[in-house]
């Protein structure tokens, strides 16, 4: 009898050590699930960043861009207007440069 008390004793020293090594499995799982949780949040809230600052940006890219085209077709007849001017007076077509001074003044 005093033996089977002793073996109880031991299997039971065994079974609480198991369950604490159990419980403290549990607490670092639920420790990992709260890490991961809160570190996916931070993911998902830097994603939804980076999307606004992105669509912000290709906002200002398609502004400029429209900027820089109306910019490039003025400066375009700019040019043609000068070279047509150029064009005149090179041809002979003033009277004494006053057609080519005319030109660079309108």
């Amino acid at each position: 009898l005093h033996k089977l008390q002793g073996r109880a004793a031991n299997y039971k020293d065994k079974y609480r050590e198991l369950v604490k090594m159990y419980n403290e499995v549990v607490r670092e799982n639920d420790k990992c699930r709260a890490v991961l949780a809160s570190t996916q949040d931070k993911a998902l809230q830097r994603i939804e960043k980076l999307r606004n600052e992105k669509r912000i940006l290709a906002q200002k890219l398609a502004e400029n861009d429209e900027r820089y085209k109306e910019d490039i077709e003025k400066r375009d007849a700019h040019i043609a207007q000068v070279s047509s001017c150029l064009m005149r007076s090179a041809t002979g077509g003033t009277v004494n440069g006053m057609a080519f001074l005319f030109c660079w003044v309108s």
